[in-house]
């Protein structure tokens, strides 16, 4: 019994790894590669709700003002106005969840960013958090929310 048990998981898992697109385990992290295949399975292959341009806009943070993301040759990238230094390519990671990874890298502060649409599918707002628990907490990204600026 215990045999037909531990083959049964073996053939589910098979399957499941199957399943997996190629695309999706190409696109791991440093930092997931170095945790293994554990990070692997808690990064969600599931596609961005909108198309990418959707996201591009000016956002702005009642304490930090505008922030641009914009479409530079098909990917998305972020660049804080008033910080000239921190311009960022957003990589996608999990439905509305992407990380920017600062082009600077002596910064060493990527960081997610999650959109929160509304029922509608309109981008309602953005927030970020620190990706490692090592990133400077003077960073303070948490602290954002980034609201469409009015058009």
């Amino acid at each position: 019994m215990r045999k037909r048990t531990i083959s049964f998981v073996i053939a589910v898992l098979i399957v499941a790894l199957a399943l997996i697109p190629a695309s999706a385990a190409s696109q791991t992290t440093p930092k997931a590669a170095s945790r293994g295949t554990a990070a692997l399975a808690l990064r969600s292959p599931a596609l961005p709700s909108l198309p990418l341009a959707d996201y591009a806009g000016t956002y702005e943070d009642a304490w930090y003002g505008p922030i641009a993301i914009t479409l530079e040759g098909g990917k998305l990238a972020m660049s804080f106005i008033k910080t000239p230094g921190m311009v960022g390519d957003l990589e996608h990671w999990s439905r509305e969840t992407f990380v920017v990874r600062w082009r600077d890298r002596e910064l060493r502060a990527d960081a997610y960013v999650t959109f929160t649409l509304d029922p509608d599918g309109a981008i309602i707002e953005a927030r970020m958090k620190a990706f490692s628990p090592a990133t400077d907490f003077s960073y303070d990204f948490q602290d954002l929310l980034l609201k469409p600026a009015r058009k």
